[in-house]
């Protein structure tokens, strides 16, 4: 059987997606990657960022607590999810039908605005899954370490969403390369990241973050990986100049604006959210523009993003 992609599916009959039609057929083998390992294997590259979080240098206890009460309705959160739901019904209309696994879930801030596709979460902590499922109990959630994990039966996705995770990965080429290797021919991957190096501050250290890109930087992730980019984009532009005066403010004061030293944290007027919200979410009309080709991207702001089509010949 086909995804619209073209992809062949082959579901495992212990996969956990909430919409299972092809139960009765057997998952693939994995496939080997493209061109020689890394020391870091993919059963690892997350594990030991498990191990980083537990000493305290990832994502603490109290960021998660705020992002899972903050992105319901946090002005960045949602603007972020419904882009990305934006260009996704691009790619295939929302189905029951339709897989998307979102790696690196987090607490679950993309599940509202794909709970019409069989909506599948994953990430490396036990703390993210378990504010994911308390913040959406009807949502499905799983806590894995690798794309290869058969609970998630990857190759069966048409959607994959690394949204805001690559930075988290000291090998983040080799991440994608994951990414990639584990999913089917025809899959889109959407990938954001933070962007302009020149934003660096307090917050990007509190959150465990490795490096901010330029496209540059960016772009050479997938140098040599079976992928056709349909999308290579800067977004969040409207509001970048100020963000950028705050995270100066931020590195001169050597403090984040937020109380978990971060600077997420609700505005104090939902009228002042409101308004963030539909600025940084008014990006999507030429976002989805520039995805179909009838606009050209954006070329600077706070983060970028990509949309990369899974082209290997290698896949049966």
């Amino acid at each position: 059987m086909s995804c619209r992609s073209g992809a062949v599916i082959r579901a495992a009959p212990i996969s956990v997606w909430p919409t299972d039609p092809w139960r009765s057929r057997t998952r693939r083998s994995s496939v080997p990657c493209i061109a020689p390992a890394p020391p870091r294997t993919g059963a690892t590259w997350w594990a030991s960022d498990l191990q980083r979080h537990a000493r305290g240098g990832g994502m603490r206890h109290e960021q998660r607590v705020l992002e899972a009460r903050a992105a319901p309705e946090h002005w960045w959160f949602r603007a972020r999810a419904h882009i990305l739901r934006r260009i996704a019904a691009n790619i295939a209309p929302p189905s029951a039908d339709v897989a998307v696994l979102d790696f690196g879930c987090g607490s679950g801030a993309n599940y509202t605005a794909f709970r019409d596709y069989a909506y599948l979460g994953a990430d490396p902590s036990d703390q993210a899954i378990d504010q994911a499922r308390q913040s959406h109990p009807d949502g499905t959630f799983v806590r894995c370490d690798t794309m290869h994990d058969p609970r998630l039966d990857a190759p069966r996705a048409s959607i994959v969403l690394a949204a805001d995770v690559l930075e988290h990965i000291e090998d983040d080429s080799w991440a994608l390369r994951e990414l990639v290797d584990s999913t089917s021919r025809g899959c889109h991957i959407l990938v954001t990241v933070p962007a302009e190096p020149a934003l660096w501050s307090p917050h990007d250290v509190a959150l465990g973050h490795f490096r901010r890109y330029d496209r540059d930087t960016f772009t050479m992730l997938w140098n040599g990986l079976p992928v056709v980019p349909r999308l290579v984009s800067a977004f969040n532009c409207r509001l970048y100049p100020l963000i950028r005066i705050a995270r100066s403010v931020t590195r001169w004061r050597g403090r984040a604006l937020g109380p978990t030293r971060t600077d997420v944290s609700m505005p104090r007027s939902r009228l002042a959210n409101r308004l963030l919200e539909s600025i940084f979410l008014g990006e999507a009309d030429r976002l989805v523009a520039a995805f179909r080709g009838e606009a050209r991207p954006y070329r600077r702001g706070v983060s970028m993003l990509a949309v990369l089509r899974n082209a290997r010949t290698d896949t049966p």
